[in-house]
């Protein structure tokens, strides 16, 4: 009397399942290499798919890497909505204006570079302060003029404005406006609140607020550079240059090329790296499931000779191990998912003080990249299976 496909289907799994109970060792070993594999390759592939972003946080802390600033003459603090609209959605780490003058100071001529004292840090974090950051008629001194000045922090100094900006003189032609800006003052006295060290050309220079910019040297507002810290890949920021330069007319913007050219070089060798490291585990993945399901097949010869000797067909026989690869797979691949998402957070924010950002599309291909895995490795075993003689066996040959 035939079985019905159902009893025939609920026979075949008790038949699978027992086999795998009575063999769990085993089968665990595939299991655990499977998920182990999954481990790695769903921490490997987070961290990798996040690490642009990542990285480009950490590589904030060397300065910003666009700048923006006129073609000719100078931008205005007017036109700085306009530039902000135009990174609207863009992640920013810092933002921060500049702008530059030549005072004098005990018959010198020194430069002095003009800066938002609540934004300067955001944008260039390098910075080392030994003091405050300049307020009010304050002055922050560059290394190497503090050492050839000899100033210190409290120190008293008279700033000079250069080639300050003329006042305009009324004509018959052009009546006077019925409101005068203030005339820039020609000194100013300041005091040292600290001493600034970079390594760069800030060591000296004497940096001052644009507030007291404008006093010094009149023309209210105006910019030379604008810099910011983007949060964005290389060809991403090359898109949010062009889009900074459309913003405002006259001006262009640039990534900061040393900068842009780095990052593209770190993030190329370790997503090279990572790709290599995924291919050796997914070899090392492969052989161990093969290896297992070897050693399956050799212990059950007289159970798979016995079945074949009562009608079991090779097509049955190789569904029955390939259908016990896709189980291991997919336990394996599910915990090695769940851990190796647990691992690549733990690994960010060890590495980069930074929660990852989970690529959701990423965990269900994980289990899957294991499925194929395994019953790719477990393919050749199935066919040395299904390629048992029954006479041969249980003669005992």
């Amino acid at each position: 009397m035939a079985r019905s496909p159902q009893a025939s289907r609920k026979l075949f799994w008790r038949m699978l399942l027992a086999s795998l109970l009575r063999r769990r060792s085993r089968a665990f070993i595939a299991a655990l290499a499977i998920g182990v594999g999954a481990t790695t390759l769903t921490a490997l592939a987070s961290i990798s798919f996040d690490l642009d972003a990542q990285l480009s946080r950490q590589l904030r802390s060397y300065g910003a890497n666009l700048v923006v600033t006129a073609e000719t003459g100078r931008l205005s603090a007017a036109e700085l909505p306009s530039l902000d609209a135009a990174l609207g959605g863009v992640e920013l780490a810092g933002q921060s204006t500049y702008r530059y003058e030549i005072v004098q100071v005990r018959q010198q001529g020194i430069p002095v570079v003009a800066i938002d004292p609540l934004t300067v840090l955001s944008a260039r974090p390098y910075w080392s302060v030994s003091g405050a950051l300049p307020q009010g008629a304050q002055v922050l001194v560059g290394r190497d003029i503090a050492e050839a000045m000899q100033l210190s922090p409290g120190a008293a100094m008279t700033l000079t404005a250069m080639d300050s900006p003329a006042e305009p003189t009324p004509t018959p032609q052009s009546p006077a406006p019925s409101t005068v800006a203030p005339a820039p003052a020609n000194e100013v006295r300041v005091q040292v609140v600290g001493t600034l060290s970079t390594g760069g050309a800030e060591d000296s220079q004497l940096v001052i607020t644009q507030t007291l910019a404008a006093e010094l040297f009149g023309d209210p507002g105006a910019i030379d550079l604008v810099e910011y810290s983007v949060v964005a890949g290389t060809e991403d920021l090359a898109i949010i240059a062009e889009r900074a330069a459309a913003a405002v007319d006259g001006s262009q913007a640039e990534p900061v090329k040393r900068l842009a050219s780095a990052e593209a070089k770190v993030q190329s060798t370790l997503n090279s790296m990572l790709a290599v490291v995924s291919v050796v585990v997914l070899a090392l993945t492969a052989i161990t499931v093969a290896t297992t399901m070897l050693a399956l097949v050799a212990e059950r010869q007289t159970e798979i000779a016995l079945k074949k000797a009562l009608g079991a067909t090779n097509g049955s026989v190789r569904r029955e191990f390939l259908t016990e690869g896709l189980l291991l797979g997919i336990i394996g691949g599910v915990l090695g998912m769940l851990a190796g998402v647990g691992l690549a957070a733990a690994v960010s924010f060890q590495v980069f003080g930074r929660a990852l950002t989970i690529s959701w599309p990423l965990l269900p291909a994980a289990v899957l990249g294991s499925v194929l895995v395994a019953v790719a490795a477990g393919y050749p075993p199935v066919r040395r299976a299904a390629s048992v003689s029954p006479a041969i066996v249980l003669r005992g040959e």
